[in-house]
């Protein structure tokens, strides 16, 4: 398999999602002891668009065949409470799409729902911010069915709830929606001004400091 990404040039971007998506999201985060689904994955396969089979995405069809019909597991495809199953899952299946990467990844840090990838080629963002061993799970996508099952089954309510913590912590570098650095008060377009030598941050992250942070106040 080719591989694109480069870590010693490349940057890597990850996909936006809309404030209100973000709030709705949120609104239906459930905490760990009122969750009551295992694992969640409701999105496109190969059975219901030709994108997932001309990309040969066949994790998400292993996905149905190895979950379906199980009692704490619900997965498929799209469904009108996808958010609120989202919100009630202890994990959230992250397969590969017509990509490696999908966004169901950067919404499982706002639905409180561990992030468990399955696609071997993903190179996640930000690894140097971003424990992603301590709020995610990464399996491989040809070993899908009962030893990933069993695996999840395994991990302690107390282990699940601190994996939630930290996923919530460092949601904040997946929310662009609110913009970056300081918001002058006295500007009332609620834009974020930006100078020529301005340090990115979101801002609800903890500052980390990268390159010259000399304008963060100014």
């Amino acid at each position: 398999v080719p591989r694109w990404y480069s870590p010693w040039k490349d940057i890597m971007i990850p996909g936006y999602i809309d404030r209100w998506r973000i709030d709705a999201m949120r609104r239906v985060n459930k905490p760990t002891d009122e969750r009551g689904f295992l694992l969640v994955f409701h999105g496109n396969h190969p059975g219901t668009h030709k994108l997932y089979v001309e990309h040969k995405a066949q994790v998400r069809t292993a996905i149905l065949e190895a979950f379906s019909g199980i009692r704490d597991c619900s997965v498929g495809g799209p469904v009108s409470d996808f958010f609120e199953r989202m919100g009630r899952s202890h994990f959230c299946l992250v397969p590969r799409g017509s990509s490696a990467w999908t966004i169901h990844l950067y919404e499982s840090f706002f639905f409180g729902c561990v992030p468990v990838i399955l696609s071997d080629q993903l190179e996640v963002p930000f690894q140097s911010q971003v424990d992603w061993p301590a709020l995610s799970i990464k399996w491989p996508a040809d070993n899908i069915g009962p030893e990933l099952l069993e695996h999840l089954r395994s991990i302690p309510l107390e282990r699940i709830a601190e994996m939630k913590r930290k996923l919530e912590e460092a949601a904040c570098y997946f929310d662009f929606s609110r913009g970056w650095g300081l918001r002058r008060p006295e500007d009332p377009s609620g834009w974020i001004r930006w100078s020529l030598e301005s340090v990115a941050l979101g801002e609800d992250c903890k500052f980390i400091m990268h390159g010259d942070a000399s304008s963060r106040e100014s």
